[in-house]
């Protein structure tokens, strides 16, 4: 029986390596691209919350005040404000795929 949990931990092991690798590869493409936003060097970081549809706004809800819990310190000290995104830009699925969280705030 230990030789099934050993091989079901291999397996999942595998698959959460594979989910990083390609995570590492899109940071470092991101980085060769040079027109990112040094978050660290901002005033007060502005996180936009868009609650979508279906469950989303009960999900992001959550997410939310998780974060504001996080970031408790941060946001008493106005290096971080959360903004409430009601509307957002009509864009084709592939637009949104290129959008930086920065191009996002200010369209």
């Amino acid at each position: 029986m230990a030789e099934n949990y050993n091989a079901q931990l291999e397996e999942a092991c595998a698959k959460f390596r594979k989910i990083l690798e390609d995570q590492l590869v899109r940071v470092e493409d991101m980085k060769a691209q040079g027109d990112f936003v040094d978050y660290a060097t901002l005033d007060t970081l502005r996180i936009g919350v868009c609650g979508g549809d279906g469950i989303g706004p009960i999900i992001s809800a959550e997410a939310r005040r998780v974060l504001e819990f996080m970031l408790s310190d941060m946001v008493e000290s106005g290096k971080v404000e959360f903004v409430d995104i009601t509307v957002l830009p009509s864009k084709t699925e592939s637009q949104w795929a290129r959008l930086s969280p920065m191009m996002l705030w200010q369209s």
